[in-house]
């Protein structure tokens, strides 16, 4: 929307077609389509790309400067951060373990919190893992099993500062929510 002159214009129109907003990068918008996978289209020039054929968007940083997304099915699930200059592939996580559809960027983008699952006892057990940017390094941060603990973790943790996770907690059987504070190494 031109703001000053307060007109719209379509960034994307095509009849029969649908399209979900899914993030920024930069001056693009990032979407899918009927179609599925992630595209972007230039809000300036209207340029349009494919980012990723199969790929699903995950969660984008709110300045736009990078976004998760995976490729793959369930059990062979590929994570990517994309950012203006470069897409850096995220390494598996552990034998056994498989990632989740979730994760948060800090505050800084520097670093990513993922969820994985293991696939060996249909999804009963969780890990958190923080992926450092920088040094390409996916670190174990909290693991739990939903058949051993009463208490887990409820979504995805939120990030307070760049060293700082909020994890909202729920107790099985009872009717109690808690919040605790931990500092990933």
């Amino acid at each position: 929307m031109d703001v000053a002159a307060g007109r719209e214009r379509p960034l994307l129109s095509t009849r029969g077609e649908f399209y979900s907003p899914q993030g920024w990068l930069g001056s693009e918008l990032l979407y899918t389509s009927r179609a599925g996978g992630i595209d972007a289209i230039n809000v300036r020039d209207g340029q349009r790309r494919t980012i990723a054929r199969d790929g699903t968007a995950v969660t984008s940083m709110p300045n736009g400067g990078r976004l998760l997304y995976m490729t793959g099915k369930l059990d062979s699930l590929r994570a990517y951060v994309l950012s203006l200059s470069e897409t850096i592939a995220i390494p598996n996580p552990p034998p056994g373990q498989r990632f989740d559809y979730a994760g948060a960027f800090s505050p800084s983008g520097r670093q990513l919190l993922l969820g994985t699952s293991f696939a060996a006892d249909s999804g009963m057990t969780r890990a958190l893992y923080v992926f450092d940017i920088a040094s390409r390094r996916l670190t174990p941060f909290l693991q739990w099993n939903f058949r051993e603990s009463g208490r887990h973790p409820g979504g995805i943790p939120a990030w307070l500062d760049e060293s700082t996770l909020l994890v909202s907690r729920s107790e099985r059987g009872r009717d109690v929510e808690s919040s605790v504070v931990f500092m990933p190494r």
